[in-house]
């Protein structure tokens, strides 16, 4: 038992606790007893009575005198070992009866009305006890039970986040296997779109070549966007760090853009108050995404007048603060829309009989990715005068001396003399991209398998093998790592539509000094050549 600081005294009840059957501690409640010995005592003006535990310490006492002496004449005091009768709890209280001085000159000292009164009183005294020592055991037996039931409970829930986490990641995998079964004849279809692009053709053609070639790449946007957003939400979405800058890097996506709005009748106009191109550190590719998806959303809204690209740069410390600003002349947006604009599958117009279509992903990424960066996205717009969007990016500020790890190659390269070996299961994969290294001069040779391509890399060398990842017989990591062990100059390039970060990341590790996606673009793969064949290069 221990005094209560509010007052009162209680006896201490200890449950145990388990987690996962082992145990963790206990919990400890106070059982308060003063009222209900107050409540039976509080008619009793005529005697005294004292609860002392087995150390002498007083428990509970009623109408004990001041100078807390008893009178030894008048005492009726009993040993009890009440725990005993209920649990292994040996301690003994003293009980001590006594009637007030004014009672026994009343009555008399030979009375027997007080052992009347002491058998009475030390029966419901005892009474007592036993009943809060059994409500005690009781809701112990209680606090157990519920803690079985949360133990219970808890491994439901386990069991259930178990299930749930199986099923994100199988939807992960689901998607990333569909986006790779996409990819895989999408780049066969771009790959001969692009072909005969560069062969003479009609006007009327090459209409129809420019039709498949937005639809295909339009179905392409729509994967990629897919698996971004499960990317994101799974929470594997991971930043790389690259040197880059950023005025440059807009100003190249504006010239890819231009053409598409000139072909629109849209003016596309870029400003940047930077006097100085900066460099920063940075995950390249996202920034591009952002800026890209921006782009295309302007696009896609603007009928008349055009969009105006405005960027400005600032230090502060070891940071480069980044402002771009994406203003347009569009529908806008409705300002009942306004505040749900960044959400997935968000749509301005979501009825049947809209007028532009898409998977209303684009913007829902674009928030990710610039919070992913540590930056913010506002937008401000009214319907009918158009839009604007402006995205503040912190970046890591690049140093004058750093050296900058974008690669670049003339145009100009001659491959002359030089021969490639692709490994590659899928035919049409391969024809394209023999009928596209033809173009360029180049000789190759074909290994359907990582066993053949080692055969063919013992039987002579190659400037540069492209090496598909998914194949029989032998993966593409597999034979990297056995092909490098041989010859550790020979430049490999991994060529896979899986574009999942694990991926990538593994086809460093293994020894291939880049990776292609599939599908790729011929001036992508121009610009590669470029880099690995120039007679500058040098395997690092």
């Amino acid at each position: 038992w221990t005094e209560l600081t509010q007052g009162g005294k209680a006896f201490l009840v200890d449950v145990p606790v388990y987690y996962n059957n082992r145990f963790q501690g206990t919990i400890t409640g106070g059982m308060d007893f003063s009222e209900e010995f107050n409540a039976i005592m509080h008619n009793s003006n005529d005697f005294g009575v004292q609860v002392l535990d087995q150390n002498g310490q007083v428990f509970y006492q009623f109408n004990v005198p001041e100078t807390g002496e008893i009178p030894e004449e008048f005492l009726y005091s009993q040993v009890l070992n009440i725990g005993e009768l209920i649990s292994n709890d040996k301690t003994e209280w003293k009980l001590s009866f006594f009637p007030l001085p004014d009672f026994a000159d009343n009555y008399g000292r030979s009375s027997g009305l007080p052992g009347v009164i002491m058998g009475v009183l030390v029966s419901i005294l005892a009474g007592i006890t036993v009943y809060y020592a059994q409500r005690a055991s009781g809701e112990a037996r209680r606090v157990h039970s519920v803690n079985r039931k949360l133990k219970k409970l808890n491994r439901e829930l386990n069991e259930e986040r178990r299930k749930a986490e199986k099923a994100s990641q199988t939807k992960t995998e689901f998607l990333a296997n569909m986006s790779h079964e996409i990819r895989t004849p999408l780049n066969a279809i771009l790959g001969f779109i692009e072909v005969l692009k560069n062969m003479e053709t009609t006007n009327e053609k090459r209409k129809y070549l420019d039709i498949m070639d937005f639809s295909s790449k339009n179905l392409l946007s729509l994967v990629d966007d897919i698996l971004e957003i499960d990317k994101i939400e799974s929470g594997s979405l991971t930043l790389r760090e690259e040197v880059f800058s950023p005025q440059q890097e807009i100003n190249n996506l504006v010239k890819v853009f231009s053409m598409g709005f000139a072909e629109k009748g849209l003016s596309l106009d870029y400003h940047c108050s930077c006097t100085n191109t900066r460099q920063a550190w940075g995950d390249i590719g996202k920034f591009n995404q952002i800026i890209t998806n921006l782009l295309r959303n302007s696009f896609k809204f603007t009928h008349e007048g055009g969009v105006e690209v405005n960027c400005m740069e600032e230090v502060q410390g070891d940071k480069l603060h980044v402002e771009v600003r994406i203003k347009d002349t569009g529908i806008g947006i409705p300002e009942d829309k306004i505040n749900t604009i960044f959400d997935r599958f968000a749509q301005v117009d979501s009825s049947l009989r809209r007028k532009h279509e898409g998977s209303g992903l684009g913007l829902a990424i674009t928030y990710q990715l610039v919070h992913k960066m540590g930056g913010s996205i506002t937008v401000h717009s009214k319907t009918g005068k158009g839009s604007e969007f402006l995205v503040k990016l912190p970046l890591r500020l690049a140093r004058e001396n750093t050296e900058k790890r974008i690669p670049k190659g003339a145009d100009s390269t001659s491959f002359e003399g030089k021969k490639i070996l692709i490994v590659e299961d899928n035919a049409m994969n391969v024809m394209v991209l023999q009928k596209v290294l033809e173009q360029f001069g180049i000789d190759t040779d074909v290994a359907d398998n990582g066993m053949v391509a080692l055969d063919k890399t013992e039987e002579q060398e190659y400037d540069l093998i492209f090496m598909d990842i998914h194949m029989p017989e032998m993966d593409g990591f597999e034979a990297t790592r056995i092909i490098r062990k041989r010859d550790k100059d020979v430049v490999i390039v991994g060529l896979s539509a899986n574009v999942t970060r694990e991926a990538i990341d593994e086809a460093r590790e293994v020894g291939m000094q880049d990776y292609l996606t599939k599908p790729f673009s011929r001036d992508k793969l121009l610009a590669l050549l470029n880099r690995f064949l120039s007679n500058g290069y040098k395997n690092q």
